[in-house]
């Protein structure tokens, strides 16, 4: 039997599920990646609304009533919290400047929902209607949080931004951690992109519009880069 986790997490959480009558945690035995884990667990979920967060994410005390309040819509599929980055005390790299970048993400983020088209929720804190959850696929790498809100914008459903459901993590370290994370995520983001691709045209122009300005157009900056350096 393989244990999953090697720190004392399983005994935490069991510990605490003890003292509360309301938590139920769901401990496996077998390693089977993120993506078996979470379509077994959305399975089990009984409630209309499914919140999702990442491991090192800590939520303000009122972050999920204020996130799950914004649901009151039917045309809401799926919000998006707001997460704030903070910067280690101690061995930090002035040279990471994340928090500088997510400030500006933020800002976009905080403009689609403002329009129902949030184009990309963060994996700390983000919730969609359990009817809108599709399996992740197994067999190929996905960024999880972005496949769920393409999700709920292909059902043609509204993705919000709640700018007073407020979480919190620290960037990392050393911007390297930081750039393997990001090289990570760009392979992940395409193979993403082509299960959705259908959202490059869509009926609602303005989906397709944030995609192309805030994604896509982003991601293909370093090669117009070195096509305008071959140009001049």
């Amino acid at each position: 039997m393989l244990i999953c986790s090697f720190d004392k997490t399983n005994e935490i959480l069991n510990e605490k599920s003890q003292e509360h009558s309301w938590l139920r945690t769901r401990i496996f035995s077998n390693r089977r990646g993120k993506a078996s884990v979470l379509n077994d667990l959305a399975q089990l979920a009984k409630n209309e609304i499914l919140v999702f967060t990442d491991a090192n994410t800590k939520f303000e005390k009122d972050a999920l009533l204020k996130l799950v309040s914004k649901f009151s819509d039917a045309k809401i599929g799926g919000v998006c919290g707001r997460l704030d980055l903070e910067e280690p005390i101690a061995n930090f790299d002035r040279t990471n400047r994340e928090k500088l970048y997510w400030m500006y993400e933020t800002h976009l983020k905080n403009l689609e929902g403002d329009l129902g088209i949030l184009i990309a929720a963060n994996g700390g804190i983000y919730a969609i209607r359990k009817e809108l959850f599709i399996k992740f696929p197994v067999g190929e790498a996905i960024t999880d949080d972005l496949y769920q809100t393409f999700g709920v914008l292909n059902q043609g459903y509204n993705f919000l931004y709640a700018s007073d459901a407020i979480a919190s993590e620290e960037v990392s370290q050393e911007i390297m951690m930081e750039f393997r994370r990001k090289v990570r995520f760009a392979a992940t983001n395409f193979q993403t992109l082509k299960i959705f691709r259908g959202l490059l045209l869509q009926k609602k122009i303005l989906i397709s519009y944030a995609l192309w300005s805030h994604k896509i157009i982003r991601w293909f900056v370093p090669l117009l880069l070195i096509l305008l350096l071959l140009t001049i």
